[in-house]
């Protein structure tokens, strides 16, 4: 439905995956569009905007602590890249607007999900010179993640292949191209100790904001890894991940995990997958998710743990000794089971999480 100038009746969930009635919210939420802080019911956008009809423009997830942006230097970069490779001009005062939205809300630890799109223009010709649609949108995220669990708590372990078929999207199994395991070293441990070992938070310290155990199942669709800068454009990309999530409902799975065209491990449809063993933390060669992941590697070597960058199979991150997701907004989340099967939280991860929990307590920004 739209009214008379061509506007859309109330999208929150357009804007931002959001939902304004949200019994979460002890009151009426404000969404930025395009510089006017709006009531979330109000929010609308015009029924030409081409991010509507086409999926012409990006969306990037953030997290908030404190009121200002976690990561935002590593965010906006991401955000000029993205929207260089589609000619989309980007504001100079993103991160103005995002502090603006959170003011308004009264927020200071949020999740922020900000959407720019082409704007208006011809239909099928998109307009080089068009003005963009600026959208912000944010809900309360408490900084201590661990009391948001799997969804499969208290419902038992998920059966790996149960209620599956041939026609359906969930796949556990490894493909043939990807047996076997190719390898890139990274740093090297001269300690006989585990790394992680090291005294941590049993929980990842007090104010560690990732979200609990996650449970995580291989999907069939593929998402790719080729560098092309056209190949991860909005619409195609948004489609394809729709699909990988809708296909782990049955399993009630909080995240999918993805493949390449050979089989090997890319990541999430929304975080990086990192696994550990006996040897190393591992890291799949194929490009980040997200801005988390080389902050990860970055910490990992500060705490002189070995990592190691591969193409792995599903079936590594599955004999893992630990395995966990990571995301800007999510944090470092265990992995509880990949399809079907525990693998679960360890002291890599532990350490990792409490070492970020303490640079975002100390502002690191």
């Amino acid at each position: 439905m739209s009214d008379s100038d061509g506007r859309l009746e109330p999208k929150a969930a357009f804007l931002a995956g959001g939902r304004p009635s949200d019994t979460r919210f002890s009151r009426p939420m404000r969404y930025h569009v395009d510089g006017d802080l709006v009531p979330a019911e109000e929010a609308s956008v015009s029924v030409g905007d081409r991010g509507l009809l086409y999926g012409d423009g990006i969306t990037e997830r953030l997290r908030a602590y404190g009121g200002a942006i976690f990561a935002w230097g590593a965010h906006s970069e991401r955000i000029e890249e993205r929207c260089e490779r589609l000619s989309i001009p980007v504001p100079d005062d993103l991160d103005e607007r995002i502090e603006r939205t959170l003011a308004a809300n009264d927020l200071s630890d949020a999740r922020v999900r900000l959407s720019i799109t082409r704007g208006g223009g011809p239909a099928l010709t998109p307009a080089i010179d068009a003005s963009p649609t600026i959208m912000i949108a944010v809900s309360p995220a408490p900084r201590d993640g661990r009391h948001r669990t799997s969804r499969n708590e208290n419902e038992g372990d998920v059966n790996r292949g149960e209620g599956s078929d041939s026609d359906t999207a969930t796949d556990s199994s490894d493909d043939g191209t990807a047996a076997g395991e190719e390898s890139e070293s990274g740093n090297e441990s001269e300690s006989e100790t585990t790394p992680g070992d090291e005294p941590a938070d049993p929980n990842g310290g007090d104010r560690d904001p990732s979200l609990g155990p996650a449970v995580v199942q291989t999907v069939t669709i593929r998402r790719s890894n080729d560098p092309d800068p056209l190949a991860e454009r909005a619409a195609a990309v948004r489609a394809r991940l729709e699909l990988a999530r809708a296909a782990t409902e049955q399993y009630r799975a909080d995240e999918a995990l993805l493949r390449d065209e050979k089989g090997y491990v890319v990541g999430g449809t929304a975080s990086d997958v990192l696994f550990v063993d006996d040897t190393a933390l591992h890291v799949p060669r194929a490009e980040p998710i997200g801005v988390l992941r080389p902050m990860v590697c970055k910490l990992a070597d500060e705490e002189s743990i070995p990592t190691e960058r591969g193409r792995y199979p599903p079936s590594a991150v599955r004999e893992a000794d630990e395995a966990f997701l990571a995301s800007a907004v999510e944090g470092l989340r265990p992995i509880a089971t990949l399809d079907g099967i525990a693998v679960g939280d360890g002291p890599v991860r532990r350490l990792l999480a409490a070492t970020l929990a303490e640079r975002i307590a100390n502002g690191l920004r």
